[in-house]
């Protein structure tokens, strides 16, 4: 549906998910992309790059939870 909303509006598409590769290892990605239109003003092509937001992830999840750790101790005083 982003990828459609693109297109229809011309607009940079974006979208983040997460995949899972062959070893069972899940990560997450961006996909950012804008398609390039014809005479005819149809979309002839679309260029783009995925990024893996892998390790991004994984530092929000440890602040998270860091964040909370202090917020306990700070309850605890």
């Amino acid at each position: 549906s982003a990828l459609r909303a693109a297109l229809e509006d011309r607009t940079e598409y974006r979208a983040e998910y997460r995949i899972v590769g062959h070893d069972g290892s899940r990560r997450w990605v961006v996909a950012v992309g804008r398609a390039t239109y014809g005479d005819r003003d149809e979309a002839v092509r679309m260029r783009g790059i995925t990024l893996d937001l892998t390790p991004l992830r994984r530092t929000e999840v440890a602040l998270a939870e860091s964040e909370a750790r202090a917020r306990q101790a700070l309850d605890e005083i």
